[in-house]
């Protein structure tokens, strides 16, 4: 049984608007949006399967440390500023119903597949951020799962605000810390 990540306050959608848009209206419409956009997940998951490279060894670990159950199965692909990460407009129009600004979106994790910027090809914390991700698909067991409640995060605290992306965050700049600290040389004496 999956419990969801946050508690549910119903009060708070009736009695909130959403940047001047009634949130009765927002979740009558979010069955719909989410369906839309799970969908187009699934088949852009299919394709970074089909076409992306798996991690080097370097990128496994990292991905273990992230705490990613099956780092094999992973596969990324970088694609060019004119592409996108988000390559269907509808799609995109649907994102900012959830105030996602697809031109700030430089990575997006899919279950097993990631898809980056090829200008952050090498950022080991924003990839951290996104095999994170990949560990929260895992325990969800599903993309249709994650992203149902990732949706509901984001429609109740706002994007970057929930608890999917705070995890997600704080792992890894724990990730960058302990790499951080593993590379300072030892100062201390040797023992005697």
């Amino acid at each position: 049984m999956i419990s969801l990540p946050f508690e549910t306050k119903p009060d708070f959608y009736l009695e909130h608007n959403r940047q001047g848009l009634g949130m009765q209206k927002f979740l009558l419409d979010y069955p719909f949006v989410v369906k839309r956009i799970i969908a187009w997940a699934l088949k852009k998951e299919q394709w970074v399967q089909k076409y992306g490279k798996p991690l080097s060894k370097k990128y496994l670990s990292v991905a273990r440390f992230m705490g990613v159950q099956h780092p094999e199965k992973i596969r990324l692909v970088h694609c060019s500023e004119k592409e996108g990460i988000v390559d269907d407009p509808k799609i995109a129009a649907l994102l900012e119903k959830f105030d996602l600004d697809i031109h700030r979106i430089s990575a997006l994790a899919l279950h097993h597949g990631i898809v980056m910027n090829a200008s952050l090809k090498g950022n080991e914390k924003i990839l951290a951020h996104e095999l994170r991700h990949v560990a929260q698909y895992e325990i969800c067991g599903s993309t249709e799962v994650f992203l149902l409640y990732y949706f509901l995060e984001v429609a109740h605290f706002g994007y970057g605000k929930g608890p999917f992306e705070i995890d997600a965050e704080m792992n890894a700049q724990i990730y960058m810390q302990r790499k951080k600290n593993a590379k300072k040389p030892n100062l201390s004496p040797p023992p005697n």
